[in-house]
């Protein structure tokens, strides 16, 4: 909400610096009123910008936190860790708190695991985290032999292709048969509003 003003206070303080604000046309000889002005105005935009960042980061962390429970119970209700610690786990889009909160899951359960991402940070944090292989590679066009995995997660990536068809035929390609897919994606109106994440 302080967008606006901070823009005009940068814009007033450079004017000022330049020495083009005349105390007596701007301020009626309150240059010092101005100084004051704008450094309030500037501490409570901080302040704001600080608030709505603590804000967004505790607003994620319940939303991984939530959506790692809900993948947890819904794989428990269906598998044994046994039968789950087996499996060839394709984490595709591994980047992130998010990805990162529902492979641990698939770690802790001793899946062997491999990475999929786009972005090389990703791909080196998913090895350093899981001791595991990560690949530089587009959903779309996966670098992989057909019917390797027994589970793809899938989390939060259909949306950012171009081509979510494709993307979900590259899928079902590596599946094995009667392989799983783990998908979430966020809700078409408001992912406020989502009440179940898968």
């Amino acid at each position: 909400r302080y967008n606006y003003f901070v823009q005009c206070v940068r814009q007033l303080s450079e004017l000022n610096a330049s020495g083009g604000l005349s105390e007596r046309e701007h301020f009626g000889g309150g240059k010092e009123v101005f100084e004051q002005w704008t450094g309030q105005i500037m501490e409570e935009a901080k302040a704001a910008q600080s608030e709505e960042l603590a804000h967004k980061e505790n607003h994620q962390k319940r939303f991984v936190a939530r959506k790692s429970r809900y993948v947890q119970k819904k794989l428990a209700s269906r598998f044994t860790p046994e039968v789950i610690g087996q499996w060839q786990v394709l984490c595709l889009g591994c980047g992130g708190p998010s990805h990162q909160a529902v492979n641990r899951l698939f770690h802790h359960w001793g899946c062997e695991l491999t990475g999929i991402d786009t972005q090389d940070f990703n791909t080196l944090a998913f090895q350093s985290l899981f001791q595991a292989d990560a690949v530089l590679a587009n959903a779309m066009r996966l670098p992989l032999d057909g019917g390797l995995f027994d589970c793809v997660v899938f989390t939060d990536v259909l949306e950012h292709l171009h081509d979510p068809m494709a993307g979900l035929k590259e899928i079902h390609r590596v599946l094995k048969p009667g392989g799983l897919l783990l998908l979430t994606t966020n809700n078409r109106h408001h992912y406020k509003l989502a009440v179940n994440p898968l």
